[in-house]
């Protein structure tokens, strides 16, 4: 079951949205990512918040994934711009020619809600855009405008509700996967119904597509689609449990389809008001080319309010993905991301947060040599200054590095920059 981008209860939201988010945006391929589709991130300064993977939307039950920021609960415009100046001392994530830069970062937010996307009943919907201006003071041939645009609609009547959650984005920045940056599209589009059963027990069935698209020859772009169904049990106000089957298939170029059948178990659990627990794991079966086989999948969160001002968050997942670089290969990716917020004044707020992931690359599909092994690990303190509700600036510092089996791959990269954001 696990989606590619599974929503959470509202404290881990809040968690990661604190610690993880800071005033720059962020996305990446294969590294270290801290964004919510579950990958530890390298390139701070990339952070995108409107992520490709698709997002669950949750019934009538009230477990607490609709719960969404303040500005999904009322209607009209959202406004926001966020600027950021970075110098990056590898830009390409080269591993044997390194490459400076200063770049600066321009991201309008124009979004507009229409209806209550919390409410249990009536009509919502929510589009929300976002392009990035991303300027090099050196390389300007690099210089590109990332887009990102998402729509979220859905309808709700007593006992059943249908959702409709999409995402495109255009990107540039360097992955990992490649090891150079890659200009690429990315999609995503699920729809969602539920039925309550009774207080307790919910039914869902879903559908979708999700895929990457890659502009340079030779790379493999991938399409993917699948059906869903699901049974929701609220063990209690504080305790649920999900048990989900997903079959799908995989159009990968280059190379044959790829089928897999994922059967997993949720657990949402919130032992105490300011600790909250959401794990769902399980097993894939795939198939490809060269045979199949069976993989563990796991998808983790833990936030913890440790105390007013504090707040702690763990993350960590398991899945397989299909490699963009080595066409006829797939990868395992397992990781971990943690963090720490602390408010030190009512302006000042301190954050750390580190992480590590693993990638193993194995054939599938036709022969020759595989194996690639990739280690990857960060460490970004940050430091915010909140002059008032809507306008916060700030400084951070990351270091990031891949110890790959290859050394074509492998990469170190110091970043240090300012940024600053204001809601209109």
């Amino acid at each position: 079951m696990i989606p590619p981008r599974p929503c959470f209860p509202k404290l881990v939201v809040l968690a990661v949205s604190l610690i993880i988010a800071g005033l720059s945006d962020t996305s990446h391929g294969q590294q270290l990512e801290l964004s919510d589709d579950g990958r530890v991130e390298t390139r701070a300064d990339d952070r995108v918040e409107g992520v490709l993977e698709i997002e669950r939307i949750d019934d009538s039950m009230g477990s607490g994934d609709k719960q969404q920021d303040d500005d999904l609960t009322s209607g009209g415009w959202d406004l926001g711009l966020a600027v950021s100046v970075a110098y990056d001392d590898n830009i390409f994530l080269s591993a044997t020619n390194p490459e400076s830069d200063l770049v600066i970062r321009i991201t309008p937010r124009i979004a507009y809600v229409l209806g209550n996307v919390e409410a249990d009943e009536g009509a919502y919907i929510r589009f929300d855009y976002r392009p990035t201006g991303v300027l090099y003071a050196e390389n300007g041939d690099e210089n590109r405008i990332d887009q990102d645009v998402t729509l979220l609609a859905g309808v709700g009547s007593g006992k059943t509700s249908v959702a409709f959650n999409g995402n495109y984005r255009q990107l540039g920045d360097a992955i990992a996967d490649t090891g150079t940056q890659t200009d690429r599209q990315e999609y995503a589009a699920e729809i969602r119904a539920a039925y309550s059963v009774s207080e307790k027990v919910a039914l869902e069935v879903a559908a979708g597509i999700y895929g990457t698209e890659y502009d340079a020859a030779g790379l493999s772009g991938t399409r993917d689609s699948f059906a869903e169904v699901a049974v929701r049990y609220a063990y209690s106000p504080k305790t649920q449990v999900t048990l989900g089957y997903r079959v799908g298939r995989a159009e990968v170029d280059g190379t044959g389809d790829q089928t897999f059948h994922r059967t997993t178990a949720r657990l949402a659990w919130q032992p105490r008001q300011k600790i909250s627990v959401d794990l769902e794991a399980g097993f894939e079966h795939r198939t490809f080319d060269n045979g199949s086989d069976n993989y563990p999948v796991a998808e983790l969160r833990v936030g913890w309010e440790a105390r007013e001002g504090t707040e702690f968050y763990v993350s960590g997942y398991r899945r397989e993905e299909v490699s963009a670089f080595f066409t006829g290969q797939n990868y395992s990716l397992t990781g971990f991301t943690a963090g720490v917020s602390q408010r030190f004044s009512d302006a000042w707020v301190g954050r750390l947060e580190g992480g590590y992931e693993k990638a193993s690359y194995y054939r599938v599909s036709g022969s020759g040599p595989a194996g690639r092994r990739d280690e990857i690990y960060f460490i970004r303190p940050t430091l915010v200054y909140e002059v008032n509700d809507r306008f916060s600036a700030g400084v951070y510092y990351q270091y990031s590095k891949n110890e790959s089996n290859q050394g074509a791959f492998g990469y170190d990269n110091h970043q240090v920059g300012v940024s600053a954001e204001y809601d209109f």
